[in-house]
């Protein structure tokens, strides 16, 4: 099969034998041999320890996660990604029997194996790269450029000679792509770190086959019989025999531990040491760590001894991060090097190959660390909202390009010390007394200025909230045309109406469940940011897990799906019992439920709710942040902007009341569906 392979090869990308041609004058050519052993080098390496295949895999296998990108210069000097390019298409699949996978994991297998790799490049009829076919490094010799006596040349590489027993192939030196490993005393091939790490790859292998040489010796240090009588060189091989059929590997281990019986005249002396006396354990550890040092793998990666001394799944994400920043990205940004300068030329200027590592798992921030740091730089004021709805992976939305910083921040003399954090609010009355504050009144500016605050906030959280209505309002869609069309089939003709509409009764009964899961963690994500966010401005920390809170997202969440569900419920039957009426075919139906939950749920009812609701929520967050700074009053604020309905206009002319205390019924906004009220704090006198 593989001689087939090469016989192909041979046939489409060689043809005839290719000769070495435009040499400088005064020059000669010379194949020069690699000074390293490959094949010793992979039998006793690669192929015989484990823990060096285990590196030499940990690298290449991460080919899997870092890709190489097409880029071109536009005209405005800048690099734009082109996955189009032929180029791209050629590193996606290099050859028909090679993936870009493959490709790169060969190149870093035979770099750490023999510090070179070789590719050569296939060619179409009009000497367009086409392919890129691995080529053996042991297969492979390089023609040197050497210079007449007298003579000096730049050129140090004519051409690659292919020799496989006694074919032989010659590649113009610009037909071939050189990966190497950099040789401090060859300026033409590579060095490979599993020759640097040959001598612990020597003594780990030792110690592997003592251990093994130990137990097929019935797992006891070697010794001597003696005896106080002579044994003939018969004898003395009997007894040897015997004591090997007894306690050596043939017997299995059942006998291992069987006592060994003597006689008074002989006594046994063992003449090698256990493995505590040769500290066996540190032996292993000392050359363990040599080599995953030569192939800089940290040992926790690929499970040696020496990595299992600390293990925590800590330092191994540490250590895979480690691994990628401080090994992975130089070598592929090396490997990038190398095909600019071997191979985007064939495809023209201001073209470049670099390799992106956005992919990559172990460089990626947790998802809830992103979040957490965007709340905080949104808090702190050093993103606008949109630039964290950004970072976190959201949509930017409508006037989100704002900084958000509290409002209620004092300047304070160098001489005066502010409030210490996590103070209660009497305290912060106190400090301000002592700087001669008679009270604390919030202008006009300044409220609407915190009211938008407030609702920035609370319209970042709009994007994942419509998000999710509309996900189950897809869901709900998909199972209710499913029950219909089970119906039809079943009713052969028409829509069996009554059995239809208890079908969808029992699905809507079940659907509030998926409502409370889905919207519980979104409604107590938004109340600990604006919770947050407000206690900030008093130096205090935001405690969610309060009774209040809890109270209110076990009472409200069940209400919000239950009210959501009947409301669909009830749409739903409407649709159904009109089409009863008028005698609606299944496709009839099928139409009129898909337009009601496309064309009303999800693009006016989803958005609705996503408004309503993290007003609701941003507004709970809110009142509780008041409730622990130690407030007494609030005061209900709408924005008086002509869009205002009646009713909240009423609510904002209404006196501030206490905390706990309701206006006409409600607790705090919404008055009503798309509500854009906000929940003030009123700071009394000092």
């Amino acid at each position: 099969m593989i001689a087939d392979i090469f016989k192909e090869m041979q046939r489409q990308l060689v043809g005839e034998r290719k000769q070495l041609t435009g040499l400088p004058m005064g020059t000669t050519t010379m194949t020069q041999q690699p000074s390293v052993d490959f094949a010793t080098l992979s039998r006793d390496g690669y192929e015989k320890n484990a823990l060096i295949f285990a590196c030499i895999n940990e690298l290449a296998s991460s080919a899997s996660e870092a890709k190489a990108i097409v880029e071109v210069k536009n005209r405005k000097g800048e690099w734009e990604a082109r996955p189009e390019h032929r180029l791209q298409k050629l590193l996606d699949r290099p050859s028909p029997i090679i993936s870009a996978y493959e490709f790169w994991f060969h190149v870093i297998l035979y770099q750490s194996l023999a510090g070179n790799c070789y590719y050569e490049k296939e060619r179409s009829k009009a000497g367009l790269v086409v392919g890129l076919w691995l080529m053996r490094p042991d297969y492979v010799s390089i023609k040197a450029v050497t210079a007449l006596p007298g003579e000096r040349v730049k050129k140090k590489i004519a051409g690659y000679e292919w020799r496989k027993g006694a074919e032989v192939l010659n590649f113009p030196g610009g037909d071939v792509i050189h990966f190497k490993h950099p040789h401090p005393r060859n300026e033409l091939y590579g060095f490979p770190p599993l020759a640097a790490a040959a001598r612990a790859g020597d003594t780990d292998n030792l110690a592997t086959d003592f251990v093994q040489s130990f137990f097929k010796n019935a797992a006891v240090p070697f010794g001597l019989l003696k005896t106080k009588g002579t044994f003939d060189e018969a004898e003395a091989e009997r007894v040897k025999q015997r004591l090997q059929q007894m306690y050596g590997v043939i017997s299995g281990t059942a006998r291992w531990f069987e006592p060994l019986v003597l006689g008074d005249d002989a006594d046994w002396v063992e003449i090698g040491k256990s493995f505590q006396d040769m500290d066996f354990p540190q032996l292993r550890l000392i050359t363990e760590t040599r080599i995953c040092e030569v192939f800089q793998v940290p040992p926790i990666l690929v499970g040696s001894f020496a990595g299992t001394v600390a293990t925590t799944y800590a330092n191994y994400a540490e250590a895979r991060k480690s691994f990628w920043l401080e090994t992975l990205m130089p070598i592929y940004k090396k490997h990038a090097d190398t095909l600019n300068l071997q191979l985007t030329p064939e495809f023209g200027k201001d073209i470049r190959v670099r390799f992106d590592f956005s992919a990559v798992k172990a460089l990626q921030e947790e998802e809830a660390a992103v979040f957490t740091r965007a709340n905080e730089s949104i808090s702190a004021g050093y993103l606008t909202v949109n630039e964290a709805r950004l970072m976190v992976g959201l949509e930017e939305v409508p006037g989100g390009d704002v900084f958000l910083r509290p409002m209620m921040l004092m300047p304070v003399s160098a001489e005066e010390k502010p409030a210490a954090p996590g103070a209660k609010m009497g305290s912060l009355r106190g400090h301000l007394g002592s700087l001669g504050v008679k009270s604390v009144l919030i202008p006009e500016e300044a409220k609407e200025r915190w009211a938008k605050t407030i609702d920035m906030v609370a319209a970042a959280h709009e994007g994942p909230f419509a998000a999710k209505a509309k996900e189950l309002f897809d869901e709900e869609k998909v199972a209710i045309l499913k029950i219909l069309r089970r119906e039809g089939k079943q009713a052969k003709q028409g829509v069996a109406y009554s059995r239809f509409l208890l079908g969808v009764t029992d699905y809507m009964a079940m659907a509030g469940d998926k409502w409370r899961e889905g919207f519980l963690p979104m409604f107590r994500a938004l109340i600990r940011v604006q919770g947050e966010n407000i206690a900030a401005a008093f130096g205090l920390e935001f405690d969610i897990n309060n009774e209040t809170t809890i109270a209110f997202l076990e009472s409200y969440v069940m209400e919000f799906a239950e009210g959501i569900v009947s409301v669909t419920g009830d749409k739903v039957d409407d649709i159904i019992l009109l089409g009863q009426k008028e005698g609606w075919t299944v496709a009839e139906m099928r139409k009129a439920l898909t337009s009601q939950f496309e064309d009303k749920f999800d693009k006016v009812r989803a958005e609705m709710i996503a408004r309503t609701e993290t007003i609701r929520s941003s507004n709970a967050g809110a009142m509780e942040a008041y409730r622990q700074a130690n407030l007494q009053r609030v005061e209900w604020y709408a924005t008086l902007d002509g869009r205002q309905c009646p009713e909240c206009e009423v609510l904002h002319a209404m006196e501030p009341i206490s905390i706990g205390g309701r206006w006409d019924g409600y607790d705090y906004p919404p008055a009503h569906p798309n509500c854009r009220c906000t929940v003030l704090p009123v700071i009394e006198e000092v």
